[in-house]
């Protein structure tokens, strides 16, 4: 069992990786949505 924890950009990257080379993955996230940008929640596409 491999546990990630957070679900930023890298975080999920990695999850779905494992879980693509057939590993057993659990993703911890404190929120409920996983709400992800390509700048880590620093920036999205109205930023200026």
């Amino acid at each position: 069992m491999i546990y990630v924890i957070g679900i930023g950009p890298s975080e999920l990257a990695t999850g779905l990786f494992l879980i693509e080379k057939e590993y057993d993955v659990t993703i911890i996230e404190k929120n409920d949505n996983i709400e992800s940008t390509p700048c880590g929640e620093g920036c999205d596409i109205n930023s200026s």
